[in-house]
């Protein structure tokens, strides 16, 4: 029986699928895991100036992304136990799939212009970098990147009728309703959106940084003297490379840029572990279909604790915190509480 007609009724019962079950847990497990998470990552950047520069401005914007799409999954969780269908459930699952489709949009987008910033980073002078990733530019590209992403998640349903956002009473899941003529059309113009473009810009921009500092290793080796001091510069204490710009000023990239870099790849690397399988799903029939949204939300789940594991300054804020130490560099916020608080003790 369509969803149409089952939608006349004002209430009806609705057995507990497996899918639908299993599907409840893990949303349950994702809203648990990754709003703590992300919050964490927020509040470390707010509250240490260390952290405080223009790549992390994109990094809140990625967790602020993930944080919206765990909080709403709050709703989809509604719709994946509830034990009987009410009206009220359309719109309930269509405003949590218009923003958890533009959160993660807007999340993939961001790790390309991060992954962009990095290689900008390294194949540009410090100066035109600095020009280029001004507070001014990245709020305007903030959100565009927001704008986009709705523009894609949003336009076709509400504008051309393609594809029909509610509760999918087969899956009994908020999703674009499988019975819908153009469900199909709505998935693919989402992976299409979302998924080759991106993927090419970061593989591009990863693939040129490798291909650099690859270059700049043969290079130290062969500038090597006997003695076994090297002729490049390099310093114990300031730990700096200097990566040839060609026709241009030297550009500059410290070792510690580059482990902030490598963190950003394997974030690239669970961005593409964690859409792929919806990619496919959306063009054939595969056995995971059911749980491929689960895996994309699990993207928004992993982003901090891979800042946490191995980017050094997030680890180390994280570890001050958990410590109850002085957040290394205190910011502007951070210095006001304090005042704030020792001003109430007195």
């Amino acid at each position: 029986m369509e969803n149409s007609a089952n939608f006349s009724n004002a209430t009806q019962e609705l057995p507990r699928g497996k899918d639908a079950v299993i599907m409840g847990i893990l949303n349950v497990i994702e809203v648990l895991v990754g709003v703590p998470g992300n919050c964490l990552v927020i509040i470390a950047v707010l509250l240490s100036r260390k952290l405080q520069t223009a790549l992390n401005a994109f990094i809140v914007n990625l967790a602020v992304a993930d944080l919206v799409t765990c909080l709403v999954l709050t709703l989809h969780i509604v719709g994946d136990w509830a034990r009987n269908y009410f009206h009220s459930l359309e719109p309930i699952c269509q405003v949590a799939l218009s923003i958890t489709h533009t959160c993660i949009g807007c999340g993939v987008f961001t790790l390309a212009t991060i992954a962009l910033n990095r290689f900008l980073l390294v194949f540009t002078p410090r100066s035109t970098y600095q020009q280029i990733f001004r507070p001014r530019h990245i709020v305007i590209w903030i959100i565009l990147l927001w704008s986009v992403s709705a523009m894609i998640s949003i336009l076709p349903p509400l504008a051309f009728n393609i594809g029909k956002l509610g509760f999918d009473l087969p899956t009994q899941s908020c999703l674009s309703l499988t019975d819908f003529p153009t469900s199909k059309q709505y998935e693919h113009i989402l992976v299409f959106g979302f998924y080759p473009v991106p993927l090419v810009i970061i593989i591009v921009c990863y693939t040129g940084i490798l291909i650099k500092v690859v270059k700049h290793n043969k290079r130290l080796k062969h500038n090597k003297e006997p003695g076994g001091e090297s002729r490049a510069t390099c310093s114990n204490e300031r730990s700096e490379f200097q990566i040839e710009n060609t026709s241009r000023k030297e550009q500059i990239i410290t070792p510690m840029e580059i482990r902030v870099t490598k963190n950003f790849f394997f974030v690239f690397c669970a961005y593409v572990i964690c859409l792929t399988p919806y990619a496919i799903c959306s063009f054939t029939k595969c056995a995971i279909a059911a749980y491929t949204g689960a895996i994309v939300i699990a993207n928004s789940v992993v982003n901090p604790f891979i800042y946490g594991l191995n980017h050094p300054i997030f680890r180390e804020v994280f570890v001050s915190f958990f410590k109850c130490r002085p957040v290394p560099e205190p910011s502007t916020i951070l210095n006001c509480m304090k005042r704030m608080v020792s001003t109430d003790s007195n």
